[in-house]
């Protein structure tokens, strides 16, 4: 699908808004998605998979009410969704509803959606993954993948979040709900609150449950926002949460059924400037303890450099599953890629710092879709502009942590050519980072060996034979000496199950 603009030419890639990371995470997605701000019901973000499935352009649909995209006689009952707060109650995160939506011609069609509320420092929102379930390509796998990626949103909040429904039972939907639960969540759907439990409003005055949000959020079918409520455990101090709530809805439904609860600790805020000088007292003495115990520094150390490479690995797989067929290739891009590099003679920090890097050169693709990525055929001119935009999407990703910074420039540079035919910045000869000419000549090589869409594996030879004969124009030179050396004395490393001597497994 190619959306234009009417004067033909192409509109940017994604629609823009505000919302920087609510965007990151629309812009992650292949189906068509839209977040609507909560209580406005005004579209804040939408991809252009979403304004072309409507048949609108991003830009005429950014700021629109989401009722437009509804026929007439759906609206009203559908009114209350955006401006209260929409959510959804599946035990993990999310839940299928089916609407009839309408296209701009006024054509309506049946969807599936999969409605998410969301909190950010720029206010509460709905974010809605959409699915013409008139379209047969679109496979269930597709919006798994989907809710997998809002379970896990959900599930790294730290603000906790439950579902409150009218018979007064709790399903939680993240650990930090679970954590404030304690011993009553031992099943996903807590009957109740403890009889021995107790809520308090701001002031310190008892608060009747049926003045929580929650229930009054079923009861009038209005959220509410940032209420300060004390809860009284047995056995834990009086802890303070702000608390909001909003109504559920099923389709087409006048009232809600449910509400969704979300809640965070604000307890140390409210004891004050004495807290935080304790916190700050605590943590000196901590930082001297720390100074005293060599050991447990050098192994605090280590956790560090294990949880960047679980980083790492997380960020590859999710370029992983926007394009199946690069996992085994990016562990095998990272073994070649650190052999090579301790022959030329890295240090061991710095081989295994290069081959994290390497993992990450192909991140970008997270923005290519996916109808591009999986193409069995040669890709048209257009398509093939879009992909290379990989290396510099990849780049601009990573080169806002401190941590990626190697990687980012892997990334941007890992389709130069030493003749200086390659992009996107065209450099030649020594011009290109020594990391990264050695990183294009493993993932090359890997690439030739592996399947691909297009095309069967190569020998092992017809590969070894191909960085030869490219040494010097595609490749450096010494990189391609290198990679040649360690096959030749059997020291290249070759994905499992491959011949060495014929062909690619």
């Amino acid at each position: 699908m190619d959306p234009t603009h009417t004067n033909g030419t192409k509109p940017p890639h994604r629609a823009r808004s505000r919302g920087g990371a609510l965007r990151m995470l629309i812009d992650a997605l292949v189906e068509p998605a839209i977040v609507v701000r909560a209580g406005t019901a005004a579209i804040e973000i939408i991809n252009d998979e979403a304004a072309e499935l409507f048949g609108y352009t991003p830009q005429e649909l950014i700021g629109q009410p989401i009722e437009a995209l509804m026929p007439e006689r759906f609206r009203k009952a559908h009114f209350v969704y955006g401006r209260t707060g929409i959510g959804a109650r599946t035990r993990g995160m999310a839940e299928h509803t089916r609407l009839t939506a309408m296209r701009r011609d006024g054509a309506e069609f049946p969807v599936e959606i999969t409605l998410s509320p969301m909190r950010t420092r720029s206010g509460e929102f709905v974010a809605a993954v959409i699915r013409d379930v008139t379209v047969s390509h679109l496979t269930s796998g597709a919006l798994e993948r989907s809710e997998e990626r809002y379970r896990k949103v959900v599930s790294a909040m730290s603000e906790g979040v439950l579902i409150y429904y009218a018979d007064g039972s709790l399903e939680p939907c993240n650990d930090a709900a679970r954590q404030v639960l304690g011993s009553s969540a031992t099943d996903e759907l807590v009957p109740s609150l403890p009889v021995d439990w107790g809520l308090v409003d701001e002031d310190g005055s008892p608060l009747a449950g049926n003045a929580c949000p929650g229930p009054l959020a079923i009861q009038t079918g209005a959220g509410a926002s940032d209420k300060i409520i004390g809860l009284i455990r047995p056995g834990h101090p009086l802890t303070w949460f702000t608390v909001s709530a909003q109504p559920l809805f099923e389709p087409n439904a006048a009232s809600p059924h449910a509400a969704v609860f979300t809640f965070a600790d604000v307890t140390e805020q409210r004891r004050g400037t004495e807290a935080l000088r304790a916190s700050e007292e605590y943590l000196r003495q901590r930082t001297i303890e720390l100074e005293r115990a060599n050991t447990q520094l050098e192994a605090a150390r280590e956790q560090l450099e294990d949880a960047h490479a679980e980083t790492v690995i997380l960020l590859a797989a999710a370029a992983e599953a926007h394009d199946h067929t690069t996992g085994k290739h990016l562990r095998s891009v990272r073994a070649i890629t650190e052999a090579l590099a301790f022959e030329f003679g890295y240090s061991d920090a710095e081989v295994l710092d290069l081959g994290l890097a390497s993992v990450l050169h192909d991140i970008g693709k997270l923005r290519v879709p996916g109808s591009i990525l999986t193409r069995a055929s040669a890709l048209r001119s257009e398509q093939w502009d879009v992909m290379k935009q990989h290396t510099i999407w990849g780049a601009e990703f990573l080169a806002s942590r401190d941590r990626f910074l190697l990687a980012a420039q892997i990334a941007r540079s890992h389709h130069e050519r030493w003749d200086g035919g390659g992009y996107p910045d065209g450099l030649k000869g020594d011009e290109i980072p020594e990391e990264a000419a050695i990183v294009t000549v493993a993932d090359s090589f890997d690439a030739m060996i592996s399947r691909r869409p297009y095309r069967e594996p190569w020998p092992i030879e017809r590969a070894i034979a191909e960085i030869a004969a490219c040494a010097g124009t595609q490749f450096s030179p010494r990189v391609a000496e290198v990679l040649l050396r360690l096959y030749r004395t059997e020291r290249l490393p070759l994905p499992r199950g491959t011949d060495p001597l014929t062909r690619a497994a």
